[in-house]
């Protein structure tokens, strides 16, 4: 996966605000559309990636207008120290993941698998 960070090409980063859980646990999350390609990354400790990526890719696809269960479609969740900060100070800060995603059957997607992917060095860190 390589998405474009040189200062001609690169696309702002978006922020969206999700609820999570049945406690309604309000997160952040930023992202980056390219093509086909989106990378988010949670914003604040509150709210963990793993457990919001159904409701981050639904935010986004709705500020998009897309579908999520668009099977052109591909996600990949930045994860940091900022939503996992049992890797701070470890050398592996920073993961990419890509969403493997399933139809709800509803016009939504489960989340069914993350698969690590070589962390492209070009990559901007968000924190």
């Amino acid at each position: 996966m390589t998405l474009s960070t040189s200062p001609e090409t690169r696309k702002p980063l978006k922020t969206v605000e999700f609820t999570q859980g049945i406690c309604g646990i309000r997160g952040s999350a930023v992202y980056r559309k390219e093509g086909d390609r989106i990378l988010f990354s949670t914003i604040n400790s509150a709210a963990s990636s793993v457990n919001a990526a159904e409701k981050i890719i639904k935010v986004i696809c709705e500020l998009e207008g897309l579908m999520p269960d668009d099977p052109l479609l591909e996600f990949y969740d930045l994860s940091t120290p900022v939503g996992y900060p049992h890797r701070r100070g470890q050398g592996n800060e920073v993961q990419v993941d890509r969403l493997v995603l399933a139809s709800d059957g509803r016009g939504g997607v489960n989340v069914t698998e993350w698969k690590s992917v070589p962390l492209d060095p070009s990559l901007p860190r968000l924190r």
